[in-house]
């Protein structure tokens, strides 16, 4: 009995101290805050993903969460595609990076394939230019959002057909913010923020990033609306050089956030998990996508047994899916239309006034381009104001003993007309020193996605001081292509040079693969003056491959043959620096000027790229010139503007 006693006093004591104890922190202190999710649009969310399922006779809905991963995440469209075939499509995503683009795009009514041919219509430099970093940010993203504006228009995402939800972190509160509403070209924004690369995007007065910096696959939330869920993942483990300065910084985001993921598999073991065997590819690497594609959909075809269980397929179910597929035929026309315009302009219609601060290097003179009479190469401070399709550029540029001002006015009209024009004021031990000018204009509207024929007018010269002319190269006539990558490209024109030399000319590039590796370019060039006039100009712009490479002749009749190997791969170093467009050669060139000259030798070319932007042109050959007997070689590194 005392025992009994003593046991009933000692809770008497201890339970009014358990009940009235004071919690440790302040539960209102943000520190404390910081695991706490902030969802918005949570209610509407819930209330479609349970209306589809019940739509489609599920007895709950059936969740898809899609992991980021850059181009390793292109995978989400052959494991959709697949999905489709069998008749199933999710009641809701939750989504981060890449995605997020993919499951949003989705669920606005793109299909599978359309999501692929937008994403690999445009390069990376040309959805991402590279800007200073005075947002927080390198890379500008206004031309990738303009792209996807350009073609749906206004969007809100919980207006889509299958709801989505895009999982951000909050810079400011470092809270996970899970969007379900909102507009839908903010949420891309802020979802596809890898920090340095893009600048934090504010939007409801959060600074967003990237959810998947912290988790790469977000599991648990899928499990907060369902316990039907599938998971579409782009982890990988190779091996990689971690003495590298670049792959460390990589692989030290890349620990937690992996990490993260694979804790939130672990945790749910009635899963379908889809783990896309992407080891192989670079997460850059969009130029592989139909291969990644392919494993996606091949994954999914191994677990489509247990996908079919889990989205319980019934005659609903099929009726769900026709209402849904039923609205892609107009967004393809879109597509189609949008693309077109581009492939004509090559221009992205910039959806606001959209300023782009730069610094870099231009080299323009040495890589053979449109620019003749321009030789100039120098280190740039640069701001570009784009809106639609017009773009104004100014740089204030040094180079030793010069600096001045390059500007440059490029516009479009529909898919009518296209112009360029550029000026150039240059000084010299601090005085003016000379101007150069350089206008081309073309009618553009023949152009098609398989042919196309151009009217074109170029003037282009340069004068002293005095506004006296000191060179001039002026053309007109026609230009065109043949084949959607322009395999064969041709122009013939007439010219009038400096020395009011008139005259005509014609060159015609024909690029083409032949086997395997191998690849054949022939390039012709042909310019002679009208009859009795004064000889003409051989420019570096010609890209002579010998000891001759400039002076004037009575003719210039080039023919250049090149066979070269282009790897079926696109070599990286350490994933960030992307070498493009490689082209190992052996080439043999006759030249007919004054007299015959033939040149041979070994030539290299890439483009060389940081994640697949800003790229910086590489040429280098070096042969043996048979006129003068004497070896040559050369080196040059470009940009363009």
């Amino acid at each position: 009995m005392k025992k009994l006693v003593s046991i009933v006093l000692l809770l008497l004591l201890v339970l009014p101290s358990l009940c009235f104890a004071e919690l440790s922190y302040d539960p209102n202190d943000e520190v404390m805050l910081v695991d706490v999710p902030v969802y918005i649009g949570e209610e509407a969310f819930i209330k479609k993903a349970q209306e589809r399922a019940a739509a489609a006779g599920r007895s709950q809905p059936l969740g898809l969460v899609l992991s980021g991963g850059a181009a390793r995440a292109m995978a989400h469209l052959g494991v959709l595609k697949k999905l489709e075939e069998e008749g199933i499509v999710p009641d809701f995503m939750i989504t981060n990076s890449m995605g997020a683009i993919i499951g949003l795009l989705y669920s606005a009514g793109i299909s599978c394939d359309d999501i692929y041919n937008v994403m690999t219509e445009f390069t990376l430099g040309e959805f991402f230019k590279p800007q200073l970093p005075v947002k927080g940010g390198v890379l500008d993203t206004s031309r990738f959002i303009s792209v996807i504006h350009g073609i749906l228009g206004d969007k809100r995402i919980e207006e889509l057909d299958i709801p989505v939800a895009v999982i951000c972190e909050d810079l400011i509160t470092r809270r996970q913010i899970i969007f379900e509403a909102g507009d839908m070209y903010d949420i891309i924004e802020g979802s596809i923020v890898i920090p340095v690369d893009f600048a934090p995007k504010e939007y409801m007065g959060y600074l967003l990033m990237d959810g998947g910096c912290t988790n790469l696959v977000p599991v648990d939330h899928a499990y907060r609306y369902t316990d039907k869920v599938a998971v579409s993942s782009t982890l990988y483990t190779f091996k990689q050089n971690l003495r590298n300065f670049v792959t460390v910084v990589n692989r030290m985001q890349d620990v937690s956030k992996t990490r993260k993921g694979v804790e939130e598999i672990k945790k749910h073991e009635n899963l379908v998990w889809l783990r896309n065997p992407v080891e192989k590819y670079s997460f850059m690497g969009f130029d592989k996508s139909d291969e990644i594609i392919q494993l996606g959909y091949e994954c999914a075809s191994e677990h489509m047994a247990e996908l079919k269980s889990l989205a319980e397929l019934s005659d609903k179910t099929a009726a769900e899916q026709a209402s849904f597929l039923s609205k892609r035929d107009k967004n393809r026309e879109k597509i189609d239309d949008f693309c077109s315009r581009y492939r004509k302009t090559e221009m992205i219609p910039l959806r606001d006034l959209t300023p782009l601060f730069t610094v870099g290097i231009s080299m323009m003179g040495e890589i053979p381009n449109d620019y003749y009479l321009n030789n100039y190469n120098y280190i740039y401070l640069g701001e570009e104001l784009g809106y639609k399709t017009m773009r104004i550029n100014l740089r204030e540029y040094w180079f030793p003993n010069n600096y001045g001002l390059d500007s440059a006015l490029t516009f479009a009209l529909g898919d009518f007309f296209k112009s360029k024009t550029r000026g150039l004021v240059d000084f010299k031990d601090n005085d003016l020193h000379k101007f150069y000018y350089y206008s081309n204009n073309e009618i553009i509207y023949f152009s098609g996605d398989n042919a196309g024929i151009d009217p074109f007018c170029t003037l282009e010269g340069t004068m002293d001081r005095d506004m006296d002319e000191i060179d001039s190269f002026h053309r007109a006539g026609l230009k065109g292509y043949i084949g959607r990558d322009k395999f064969i490209r041709f122009s013939a024109f007439g010219f009038k040079e400096n020395r009011d030399t008139d005259g005509w000319g014609a060159s015609v590039t024909f690029d083409h693969k032949l086997i395997w590796l191998l690849h054949l370019e022939e390039k012709a060039t042909f310019r002679m003056p009208l009859p009795g006039n004064d000889t003409i100009c051989l420019y570096k712009n010609d890209g002579v491959r010998g000891k001759t490479i400039s002076g004037d002749f009575d003719r210039v009749l080039m023919a250049q043959t090149t066979f070269y190997l282009k790897p079926d791969f696109t070599p990286s170093l350490a994933e960030a620096f992307i070498f493009n467009d490689v082209r190992l050669g052996v080439f043999g060139d006759f030249y007919f000027f004054d007299d015959v000259i033939f040149t041979a030798g070994l030539s290299l070319k890439f483009d060389i790229s940081f994640i697949g932007v800003m790229p910086v042109k590489f040429l280098c050959y070096g042969g043996w010139d048979f006129d003068q007997k004497k070896i040559f070689t050369k080196f040059a590194i470009g940009t363009e503007f």
